[in-house]
């Protein structure tokens, strides 16, 4: 992760130069009725990212379909944490981990985290905790992180909703990770945590300006830290699945696709899938102007 951190520097000052930098592409082509959109998005509540372009705000207005990711049932929260609890004790942290390094990682939890996690640390994947522990550096201004708040002004105006994953096949992926590499970064994120913070302000800075080839080499270099094969896992099959639902999903009306940043460039990029598909996917620029 401290590899990454050099990246972020690098292409923070870099990209606050370019001019071509999008988070909004459209699709059209292969017989398609309507085009339909791509939006790089970043699980935050950090009002910082909630300033969306005035092109986005137009293709969301206009399209008849959300994809996320995964939808979710806001009327079933526990439903959620159950499917993503370990099934094994030997995951967990209190075996995972020496007496002093669990009253660490306990004091870091209880210090930035919801209490409720607090009660939950022993059941859930280091990997988690670690992920919540780098969020937890950004402010909390909206209510919900992007994706959810997109999902919930896509209930409001009547859109349907879609869902490229579930959340047993995201969970199966983590379950990739060696839970050594699992544990090592739970604790070089609790002894880093200054770092994150600047880490995560970086990242929203490459987020305000549509860097999503900055933010797409972050994730590359974060993943780097485990193994390439976790990598294949992560983004590359996923954006494989994602392609073909989204195949037949596009021929139904216009889909406005909101998927993590990281999932739209690079060679196995939902970009380049698409096109490869025979779809005309093209760039939409534009700025927030609020």
């Amino acid at each position: 992760m401290r590899f990454c951190f050099i990246f972020i520097l690098f292409f923070v000052f870099s990209s606050l130069h370019a001019q071509n930098n999008t988070l909004l592409w459209e699709v059209s082509g292969k017989g398609l009725q309507k085009p339909s959109y791509l939006f790089g998005t970043i699980h935050l509540r950090d009002k910082r990212v909630f300033c969306f372009p005035d092109s986005v705000t137009i293709a969301f207005e206009n399209s008849d379909v959300l994809a996320l990711e995964i939808v979710m049932d806001f009327n079933d929260p526990k439903a959620v944490l159950d499917k993503i609890m370990i099934k094994n004790d030997s995951q967990s942290l209190k075996n995972l981990l020496t007496k002093q390094e669990y009253k660490k990682v306990k004091k870091t939890v209880a210090k930035n985290l919801d209490p409720t996690m607090l009660l939950v640390m022993d059941k859930v994947l280091p990997v988690l905790i670690a992920a919540e522990l780098m969020s937890s550096q950004t402010e909390k201004d909206e209510k919900y992180p992007m994706d959810l708040y997109l999902q919930k002004q896509a209930e409001k105006k009547g859109k349907m909703l879609y869902s490229l994953e579930s959340i047993e096949s995201q969970y199966a992926v983590l379950e990739k990770i060696s839970i050594e590499k699992q544990k090592e970064e739970l604790l070089a994120v609790v002894d880093s945590m200054a770092m994150y913070k600047q880490l995560t302000d970086s990242m929203i800075a490459l987020y305000q300006h549509q860097d999503i080839e900055a933010l797409y080499c972050i994730t590359n270099s974060y993943n780097s830290s485990f193994d390439e094969a976790w990598q294949e896992e992560l983004l590359d099959k996923r954006n494989v699945l994602m392609v073909e639902k989204l195949n037949e999903k596009m021929k139904e009306g216009s889909v406005f696709v909101a998927v993590g940043a990281g999932h739209l460039p690079g060679a196995t990029g939902l970009i380049v899938l698409l096109k490869a598909q025979g779809y005309t996917v093209r760039p939409v620029y534009s700025k927030c102007t609020k």
